[in-house]
């Protein structure tokens, strides 16, 4: 996963990899916090949703999960 951010002064990236934040205790962290908020999503059903995410960055590595651009050429995105 790669996190970037540039503005007008500044150029950011950070690498992560997907193998750190998608795994089964991620999965087991976002069920409670769900549960907690009145949203139901298991443990296998989290699981399942990790499983596909990483499925899918097989097939298409640089999928841009999120890209924000502001006003002022400011930019955040977020790969796969």
């Amino acid at each position: 996963m790669k996190i970037i951010v540039k503005d007008s002064s500044t150029h950011f990236w950070l690498l992560l990899p997907t193998g750190l934040l998608l795994n089964r205790l991620s999965a087991r962290i976002v069920s409670h916090f769900l549960k907690k908020a009145n949203i139901s999503l298991t443990r296998s059903q989290a699981m399942s949703l990790i499983k596909a995410i990483k499925r899918y960055k097989r097939r298409h590595h640089k999928w841009k999960l999120v890209e924000v651009q502001g006003k002022n050429r400011d930019r955040v995105e977020i790969k796969l």
